[in-house]
């Protein structure tokens, strides 16, 4: 891959990586309201659910796009880290953190493949 390309996707990550981090709903999604209605304590509850859920699929993106900046300056970016082929432009164009080529991300879906320990290698 050439620098200019390397260069293209370091911005886009980077760009990822900002827009994750400004502030928006965050943590006051989570709190804990109480009501006499026991249909909108549900609610509330299911919307505090949601919140934690969007929360740790946010973090988990912010974590895979460190770890895409983190493989350009290694020089393995667009080399899958679990079979060590090329990862199509293609796909790195609609996901440029992604970790996997498209044959092991199915893998990895359909169960055959540990995702969790591929896109974290760092995690215990």
């Amino acid at each position: 891959m050439t620098q200019a390309v390397l260069s293209r996707y370091r911005d886009l990550l980077h760009t990822k990586l900002r827009e994750l981090r400004s502030p928006r709903q965050g943590l006051d999604g989570i709190t804990v309201v109480r009501s006499a209605d026991s249909l909108e304590e549900e609610q509330y509850r299911f919307d505090r659910d949601l919140a934690i859920v969007s929360l740790n699929h946010e973090s988990s993106i912010v974590r895979a796009v460190a770890l895409g900046l983190r493989r350009i300056e290694q020089g393995t970016f667009g080399v899958c880290t679990n079979c060590g082929g090329d990862i199509n432009r293609r796909r790195l164009d609609a996901v440029p953190w992604t970790p996997l080529c498209i044959e092991c991300q199915r893998s990895g879906e359909a169960g055959a493949l540990q995702i969790a320990d591929t896109w974290f290698p760092d995690a215990a």
